[in-house]
């Protein structure tokens, strides 16, 4: 009954806002797909879902649909997907963990995942120098005592983001919207890498 009072308020909120485009952070698995998307659908959205990533190894698919993730919704009249691109922190923390052991020790155990998405626009407006839009979306760690690993899935994030901008023909400058929970106050390590691409001495 809880949920149900929460998404008939959520639903609420979004159909009221109306707006082109929706991110969406700890969506449970079961929830975007008999509740989110169909609800959506009908509203003329259509959407895009990464779970964290121990939903490839859990048994059940009980347990599965509990899993948790990030969502991107898009208006269907005003835009197409052309290209997406799933993040997974943990299995990043593998592959760049030689020599490094708290990559696996403290990220690698944090399942936090994050979307790229690159739109299409249908109908670009007269004069307007791009024809395709970025929607990032991701979820990074809570803990306040794992602030190292904030900032390392945030420069995963970013340089993930680096690597999929130039998989896109034409891309220079093509404009972009961050949306996330970063868990992070505005004076964090964390958002100064996402506004500046470098974090000073301080934190």
């Amino acid at each position: 009954k809880q949920w149900y009072q929460r998404r008939v308020r959520v639903m609420g909120q979004i159909r009221k806002a109306n707006t082109d485009i929706i991110a969406l952070q700890e969506v449970e698995t079961d929830k975007f797909y008999n509740q989110f998307r169909p609800l959506l659908e009908a509203h003329d959205y259509e959407g895009t879902f990464c779970p964290k990533s121990r939903s490839k190894t859990l048994g059940s698919e009980e347990e599965r649909k509990r899993v948790d993730g990030c969502a991107i919704f898009f208006k269907k009249n005003k835009f197409s997907l052309a290209k997406e691109k799933y993040i997974d922190y943990s299995m990043l923390a593998i592959a760049n963990s030689e020599g490094a052991d708290d990559m696996i020790n403290r990220v690698q155990t944090k399942e936090n995942i994050g979307i790229c998405c690159c739109l299409d626009i249908k109908e670009p407006t007269q004069g307007a120098r791009h024809s395709k839009l970025i929607i990032l979306n991701t979820h990074i760690n809570w803990d306040p005592e794992y602030s190292d690993v904030k900032l390392i899935q945030n420069i995963m994030f970013m340089n993930e983001v680096d690597a999929f901008v130039k998989e896109i023909k034409g891309s220079y400058n093509i404009p972009m919207v961050v949306c996330g929970d970063f868990n992070s106050t505005p004076d964090s390590a964390v958002i100064e890498f996402l506004l500046k691409s470098q974090i000073s001495t301080e934190h």
